[in-house]
């Protein structure tokens, strides 16, 4: 009996695949098929579970009704997903094939139709949590990170436990300025993968954060961070910043840049600490000497808009050093125009 059964039920599977070549271009064929399929299919016949029956319904419906083709994943199992699935993302039935995936537990396909033809990143989030595997995790940060959401990329990019982008992300964060959340990316990057990239720019993230207990901690224990080229004087103007809004200390910092020559580095580490919460007089008289010695174009403005904030004294001084006759004709003036102001009462 069985045997019959499975004879009759491949003979009709072959007259009906026979009929869609046949009328492959007839819309009349193809809906006159469905009706056909579906009585033979959804109405508890011998061939109700037929792979190959299920397979050529939902595939015909596709071209002839696509109305229907949602009730039919609903209703069927026996049918395969994979292949009918790609047939859908193809005849753009997206929230279809989304079903399909999901429900044969394809779920990096269906977070893929999400994101990439459905575009809808957080539906593919939300399909994350609920699935929770690291594949699709990936899917997702690589989406979110090409969407320009760094921080949730990140984020995604822990929870996939996946390090394999790590130059992309390192990129990305530098560019948006999100060094709080890289260090935590990098963090789960080095415990698995030892790579001379990833501690440098670890050390790098943690003086962008003015975190300088952790560099202190990381360069004491094993790393194989390049520290020559981690930029060397971008990280120390970060650490800089920290030290020049010390009075006592200004000097000695500013000595120690101009015993080596780095005369830039050291007007572009006190231009960076004129915009300080705690920046102090020191560090615009210092700015304004080193104008006078090293950026003389830049000396006059500097005395007009912080005239006030100067130890006029000592910048006078370094202008007769430097003989700037008409920068230190202004600091007088500004001098005599102080002492003149009347007293509080």
């Amino acid at each position: 009996m069985n045997v019959k059964r499975g004879t009759a039920s491949r003979l009709l599977t072959q007259f009906l695949e026979h009929l869609v070549s046949e009328g492959s271009q007839d819309v009349h064929v193809h809906n006159a098929l469905v009706e056909l399929l579906e009585k033979i299919v959804l109405q508890n016949s011998a061939f109700s579970g037929n792979f190959n029956l299920q397979n050529l319904l939902i595939l015909t419906a596709i071209k002839a009704d696509p109305s229907r083709v949602m009730d039919y994943i609903n209703r069927l199992d026996n049918f395969d997903g994979p292949a009918v699935g790609e047939v859908a993302v193809e005849a753009q039935l997206y929230e279809e094939a989304f079903v399909i995936f999901k429900k044969f537990n394809l779920n990096v396909q269906a977070a893929n139709v999400l994101l990439d033809n459905i575009r809808d990143i957080n539906r593919a989030v939300e399909f994350a949590f609920r699935v929770e595997e690291d594949a699709v995790w990936s899917q997702v940060a690589k989406a979110q990170l090409r969407e320009g959401l760094v921080s949730d990329a990140i984020d995604s990019f822990i929870r996939a436990d996946d390090t394999t982008q790590f130059l992309d992300v390192i990129r990305a964060a530098e560019d948006a300025d999100v060094y709080h959340d890289l260090v935590k990316y990098l963090l789960m990057v080095r415990a698995k993968t030892k790579e001379p990239k990833v501690d440098s720019e670890l050390i790098y993230a943690y003086a962008k954060n003015r975190s300088i207990s952790d560099i202190e901690e990381f360069i004491l224990m094993p790393n194989v961070a390049n520290l020559p080229n981690v930029e060397e004087f971008r990280l120390a103007q970060i650490c800089g910043l920290n030290i020049i809004v010390q009075v006592d200390d200004l000097e000695e910092v500013s000595e120690y840049y101009q015993n080596r020559g780095c005369f830039n580095e050291l007007i572009s580490l006190m231009e960076s600490g004129l915009g300080l919460e705690r920046a102090h007089m020191g560090i615009f008289t210092e700015l304004g000497v080193l104008y006078a010695r090293y950026r003389y174009e830049k000396l006059m403005e500097h005395i007009k808009l912080f005239s006030t904030r100067l130890n006029i004294p000592k910048l006078i001084r370094a202008c007769d050093e430097q003989q700037h006759w008409k920068e230190l004709a202004i600091c007088i003036s500004n001098m005599m125009n102080l002492t003149m102001l009347p007293l509080p009462s």
